[in-house]
């Protein structure tokens, strides 16, 4: 997991955004994009969720990481 918050931050480093522009494209809050980058834990299937949103809002299709999610 160390290299999806290294590379979520590198990527969106790469693309100048903001964590609060970020927030804002991908309707994750700043908390947990914080916490994602940083590798704190909460629960797996936010997290999932996040991962998939973020993922979205940055042009990746997290499916292709983690599978789809089955709401």
């Amino acid at each position: 997991m160390y290299a999806m918050r290294a590379w979520l931050r590198a990527i969106r480093e790469e693309r100048g955004l903001s964590l609060q522009e970020l927030s804002e494209r991908s309707g994750v809050g700043i908390a947990t994009l914080r916490h994602m980058e940083s590798g704190e834990r909460g629960d797996w299937a936010d997290g999932l969720r996040a991962w998939h949103r973020v993922g979205g809002a940055l042009g990746y299709d997290a499916a292709e990481w983690f599978g789809p999610l089955d709401d």
